[in-house]
Protein backbone atom coordinates (compact mmCIF):
# COMPACT_ATOMS: atom_id res chain seq x y z
CA UNK A 1 0.00 0.00 0.00
CA UNK A 2 1.73 3.60 -1.09
CA UNK A 3 2.41 5.96 1.59
CA UNK A 4 -0.32 8.80 2.39
CA UNK A 5 0.70 11.74 0.39
CA UNK A 6 0.34 13.95 3.11
CA UNK A 7 3.22 15.97 5.13
CA UNK A 8 4.90 13.62 7.13
CA UNK A 9 4.81 14.97 10.90
CA UNK A 10 8.71 15.74 11.15
CA UNK A 11 9.72 17.00 7.66
CA UNK A 12 6.63 18.83 6.84
CA UNK A 13 6.71 17.42 2.88
CA UNK A 14 5.36 14.28 1.41
CA UNK A 15 7.37 11.39 1.24
CA UNK A 16 9.45 10.96 -1.81
CA UNK A 17 7.91 8.23 -3.76
CA UNK A 18 9.26 7.32 -7.06
CA UNK A 19 11.72 9.77 -9.45
CA UNK A 20 9.47 11.96 -10.79
CA UNK A 21 9.18 13.18 -7.17
CA UNK A 22 12.33 13.00 -6.67
CA UNK A 23 12.84 14.99 -10.21
CA UNK A 24 10.45 17.94 -8.66
CA UNK A 25 12.08 18.44 -5.22
CA UNK A 26 15.25 19.20 -6.92
CA UNK A 27 13.98 21.15 -9.39
CA UNK A 28 13.14 23.45 -6.63
CA UNK A 29 16.50 22.91 -5.24
CA UNK A 30 18.55 23.85 -7.74
CA UNK A 31 16.03 26.74 -8.13
CA UNK A 32 16.42 27.78 -4.49
CA UNK A 33 20.11 27.23 -4.61
CA UNK A 34 20.91 29.62 -7.62
CA UNK A 35 18.12 32.11 -6.04
CA UNK A 36 20.95 32.44 -2.91
CA UNK A 37 23.79 31.92 -5.14
CA UNK A 38 25.05 28.33 -4.18
CA UNK A 39 27.50 27.55 -6.82
CA UNK A 40 28.79 24.15 -5.16
CA UNK A 41 27.40 20.87 -6.17
CA UNK A 42 24.99 19.53 -3.91
CA UNK A 43 25.19 16.19 -2.98
CA UNK A 44 21.75 13.84 -3.13
CA UNK A 45 21.70 10.52 -1.19
CA UNK A 46 18.30 8.60 -1.39
CA UNK A 47 17.38 5.56 0.68
CA UNK A 48 16.87 2.19 -0.37
CA UNK A 49 13.33 2.77 0.26
CA UNK A 50 12.91 4.19 -2.88
CA UNK A 51 14.51 1.30 -4.87
CA UNK A 52 12.93 -2.07 -5.52
CA UNK A 53 15.47 -4.40 -4.04
CA UNK A 54 13.69 -7.41 -5.34
CA UNK A 55 14.27 -6.77 -8.77
CA UNK A 56 16.46 -8.61 -10.85
CA UNK A 57 20.12 -7.05 -10.98
CA UNK A 58 20.10 -5.36 -13.87
CA UNK A 59 16.33 -4.06 -13.08
CA UNK A 60 18.19 -2.76 -9.92
CA UNK A 61 20.94 -1.28 -11.37
CA UNK A 62 18.52 0.88 -14.22
CA UNK A 63 16.20 2.10 -11.64
CA UNK A 64 20.01 3.42 -9.71
CA UNK A 65 20.72 4.76 -12.81
CA UNK A 66 17.43 6.46 -13.23
CA UNK A 67 18.24 8.13 -9.63
CA UNK A 68 21.55 8.84 -11.05
CA UNK A 69 20.71 11.06 -14.56
CA UNK A 70 18.79 13.44 -11.94
CA UNK A 71 21.89 14.16 -9.77
CA UNK A 72 21.58 11.36 -7.32
CA UNK A 73 25.54 11.15 -5.90
CA UNK A 74 24.70 8.09 -3.54
CA UNK A 75 22.43 5.58 -2.00
CA UNK A 76 21.94 4.09 1.49
CA UNK A 77 20.93 0.56 1.32
CA UNK A 78 19.21 -1.10 4.11
CA UNK A 79 19.48 -4.63 2.44
CA UNK A 80 16.94 -7.32 2.81
CA UNK A 81 16.74 -10.72 5.23
CA UNK A 82 14.87 -12.49 8.01
CA UNK A 83 18.19 -14.04 9.01
CA UNK A 84 22.09 -12.99 9.54
CA UNK A 85 22.64 -15.69 7.10
CA UNK A 86 20.00 -13.78 4.45
CA UNK A 87 21.82 -10.32 5.04
CA UNK A 88 24.87 -11.42 4.71
CA UNK A 89 24.00 -13.02 1.24
CA UNK A 90 21.62 -10.10 -0.24
CA UNK A 91 25.20 -8.01 0.70
CA UNK A 92 27.22 -10.78 -0.97
CA UNK A 93 24.78 -10.55 -4.38
CA UNK A 94 24.49 -6.93 -4.05
CA UNK A 95 28.80 -6.46 -4.05
CA UNK A 96 28.82 -8.91 -7.17
CA UNK A 97 26.09 -7.79 -9.19
CA UNK A 98 25.27 -3.97 -8.28
CA UNK A 99 28.14 -2.18 -7.32
CA UNK A 100 30.49 -3.15 -10.22
CA UNK A 101 28.16 -1.15 -12.49
CA UNK A 102 28.75 1.94 -10.66
CA UNK A 103 32.48 1.90 -10.42
CA UNK A 104 34.17 4.64 -12.25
Amino acid sequence: MPLKRTPGSIHKVPPLENPADLKVFLDQMGDYAAKIGRTAPIEVVISSRLLDLKASPAGLIAQIKEYEALGVTGATINGEGTTPAEAEAFIDAFGQNIIPAFKN
